[in-house]
């Protein structure tokens, strides 16, 4: 107890955790969070990859029909998917309520 009210003084006074500052740092005068560009660009690189090869994926898929590999290949897009929409989806609506103050 007394070692972790120690750590709190010295992470006070040190001007906060790393990790919670990567969270509220903000891209110049902007809404837009340093932590948002960490999360999206790699999920935009995956989808652009899962893009550029669809065609060889689904032509893959027809050849060797295994469901297992097609469910699996499915799950992955439902994911990306998901996740772009579901983040794109919280960063609009909170920087609605942002700007409305």
């Amino acid at each position: 107890m007394i070692e972790t009210m120690i750590e709190d003084e010295l992470i006070q006074e040190a001007g906060g955790v790393f990790c919670v500052k990567i969270v509220e740092m903000r891209i110049g005068d902007s809404m837009i969070r340093v932590w948002d560009v960490i999360v999206i660009v790699p999920c935009i690189i995956f989808i652009t990859f899962l893009l550029a090869t669809l065609k060889y994926s689904t032509e893959k898929l027809k050849q060797d029909f295994s469901k297992i590999i097609f469910v699996y290949y499915l799950f992955v897009w439902i994911l990306v998917l998901s996740t772009f929409v579901l983040f794109n989806s919280i960063f609009f609506f909170f920087s609605l309520i942002i700007s409305k103050n």
